[in-house]
């Protein structure tokens, strides 16, 4: 090699220098392309996964929510079943965060997301939401219709018909 550049003439060796330095250069800004595109793609890869986990956490709060209908037999069972309905309506406001947490998240994804990808995120949010808006709903109906008959059925006990 040093033979060969020794035997070039000075303005050979000054253009062969700065095509070498220019390949170096865009050698160098493909590299760092790559390396910002990857640490990009591990972020949204982090985001996407963190999103699916944050899911799973809200459409487990709400499946846990869906009580089953007990029948009450007497007033110490129908004090229980809002007892149940109760917990599980606070319980639901207290996972309120992990809602607004998993809305924010599917915020950021879309913004990455493709038109198809991003019209699967807002189809899934729309879903869970009207999911766990009813389910809100649901336990709060309950709630009230539970305590109305502890109410009447503890003024039969106290007033019983003669």
């Amino acid at each position: 090699m040093d033979k060969i550049w020794s035997s070039l003439a000075a303005p050979h060796q000054e253009s062969l220098s700065k095509e070498q330095e220019d390949l170096i250069e865009r050698v160098q800004n493909v590299f760092n392309s790559a390396k910002s595109h990857q640490a990009r793609l591990e972020q949204n890869a982090n985001l996407w996964k963190n999103y699916l986990d944050l899911l799973g956490i809200v459409q487990a709060v709400v499946t846990k929510a869906e009580l089953p209908e007990e029948p009450a037999t007497s007033i110490t069972a129908l004090r229980n079943n809002l007892s149940n309905v109760q917990a599980a309506y606070s319980g639901l406001q207290n996972q309120q965060q992990e809602v607004d947490n998993l809305n924010e998240r599917a915020r950021s994804v879309e913004r990455e997301a493709n038109t198809e990808n991003r019209q699967k995120i807002q189809n899934q949010m729309k879903t869970i939401n009207q999911k766990w808006m009813e389910s809100l709903a649901n336990l709060d109906g309950r709630k009230d219709a539970i305590a109305k008959l502890v109410m009447q059925w503890e003024v039969s006990l106290k007033y019983p018909l003669k």
